[in-house]
């Protein structure tokens, strides 16, 4: 958690301020962002899923959503690398440079009743509790991938795809899972195998017990598997 002195988080709002009008203001975070975003919410993700699957029900199509949680969101933000894409997204440069130097230099340790740790260098993560980070971490996942369908909420990523035939929707999803795998890796982020989830939407008058059908193949992810 962040705790700041009064002065520190007014120079925060400030900088919010100037970070809001070029992010937001200028359309910069992908519509598909819905994290720490103002008229955007949880709720709204899922009536799109919920619009995308029932409109296969009229064609007889089945879509099928693969959901992905990132194990200790906040703390996966790469410094060096949140730099980097604010560069990408054109930010200027004396903005830059001011969340660079507030970055840099933070230390912590661990106290235990009378023992304490040295102090070690925090080079990822941004601080829950501060009225600046949650924008950052917002501008982090910005450059995800984006196949046909792709929607991403704080620390949840979904991918959904729909098609009539079984073998080409797992080939499509499966794509985009490897690409999905490879940008994680590629900016230090894990998922948390134990809350990757895949479900099937399909129109039928019995109702299954099946999250998917028995038959359906697995998809992966790296070194986990989605059931």
């Amino acid at each position: 958690m962040s705790l700041l002195s009064g002065l520190c988080k007014l120079f925060e709002k400030i900088l919010k301020i100037r970070l809001s009008d070029h992010l937001l203001g200028k359309g910069l975070i992908v519509d598909e962002q819905f994290g720490f975003r103002s008229v955007h919410s949880c709720l709204q993700q899922v009536l799109r899923l919920v619009e995308y699957a029932t409109e296969d029900f009229k064609t007889k199509q089945k879509t099928v959503a693969v959901f992905f949680d990132v194990a200790k969101a906040f703390d996966r933000i790469w410094h060096a690398g949140l730099i980097y894409k604010l560069y990408a997204l054109q930010m200027p440069d004396r903005l830059i440079i001011i969340i660079q130097n507030y970055l840099n230099n933070r230390h912590f340790t661990f106290t235990h009743e009378l023992t304490h740790s040295t102090r070690r260098p925090i080079r990822a993560r941004v601080s829950q509790g501060s009225l600046l980070f949650p924008l950052l971490y917002s501008a982090y996942p910005n450059d995800i991938p984006r196949p046909s369908s792709n929607s991403c909420y704080s620390q949840i990523t979904a991918l959904y795809y729909r098609n009539r035939y079984k073998k080409s929707t797992f080939l499509h999803l499966q794509r985009a899972i490897n690409e999905l795998g490879q940008w994680f890796c590629n900016w230090r982020i894990e998922a948390n195998p134990e809350k990757l989830a895949a479900i099937q939407f399909k129109y039928s008058k019995i109702r299954s017990q099946h999250i998917v059908d028995f038959d359906t193949p697995n998809l992966k992810l790296l070194n986990a598997s989605i059931p």
